[in-house]
């Protein structure tokens, strides 16, 4: 974070970016220890989300964090657009698994797939009611027009209507 900060004060928006990134990251991995305490663990968690929103503003791509409640679950996530655009021609609806957040997501799916024209919304937690909340809420953000669910686990509601 640290690093992050001296970039940034440096005016070097793309290195301050990696360097919150990272620490993001090294938060997340740092959380899959197994003798941590519960203070030790929310700690690490928001340090983990902080390091990312902090990142945001210097992504190659507009971000939109959200926050949406479904039923007695809170959804967060963040809808991703293509680098350089507004709009897209398909968004991706990603919910992540159990042992990631939609922060830790962002080096597996987005940054990889960033040069797509496509939209990505990347959001936990993965239940019915949670994707239910993301599908509403993505139909009113601008550029959001097609909705494709894209993990292997979710596949099955390709046929529901909810889904283009």
């Amino acid at each position: 974070m640290r690093r992050g900060d001296a970039e940034l004060e440096s005016d070097n928006f793309t290195d301050a970016c990696r360097s919150y990134l990272m620490a993001s990251r090294y938060y997340w991995l740092a959380l899959f220890e197994t003798t941590l305490r519960m203070t030790e663990r929310r700690r690490l968690e928001d340090a983990h989300e902080g390091a990312f929103r902090t990142a945001l503003p210097s992504l190659p791509h507009a971000t939109t964090p959200f926050a949406l409640d479904a039923g007695d679950l809170e959804v967060a996530g963040y809808l991703f657009m293509p680098a350089g655009r507004v709009n897209a021609s398909v968004t991706v609806l990603w919910p992540v698994g159990g042992s990631a957040t939609a922060e830790s997501s962002y080096w597996q799916i987005v940054a990889p797939l960033q040069d797509m024209d496509t939209a990505w919304l990347v959001f936990a937690p993965n239940t019915e009611p949670s994707v239910r909340a993301v599908v509403q809420w993505a139909r009113q953000q601008p550029g959001v027009d097609h909705l494709l669910e894209a993990t292997p686990a979710q596949a099955s509601r390709q046929s529901d209507p909810t889904f283009e």
